[in-house]
């Protein structure tokens, strides 16, 4: 679940931002919303099966993978909200 709130946050923060004056400087995201919810998803749906595949074997890895992506994203969607001109 955090892995999926993560992603979730990012895309969300990401058009927040761009909506209100910042512009996304990752160019694989690229310019439109369509584009960004592509690449998202794709990017999460990787995420979730990686995470899965490893899970029957390696169980906390896999927690402790999915968590700090879910972390990570989350972070990043507090930059992104923090980006926004003023």
């Amino acid at each position: 679940v955090p892995l999926i709130i993560g992603h979730s946050l990012d895309l969300l923060s990401t058009e927040y931002a761009v909506r209100h004056g910042a512009r996304e400087v990752n160019p694989i995201m690229g310019d439109t919303t369509t584009q960004r919810v592509i690449v998202k998803s794709l990017g999460a749906g990787l995420s979730v099966y990686l995470v899965q595949k490893l899970g029957p074997r390696h169980p906390r890895l896999a927690q402790v993978i999915g968590y700090s992506i879910g972390g990570t994203l989350s972070l990043v969607a507090v930059h992104n909200f923090r980006s926004v001109r003023r």
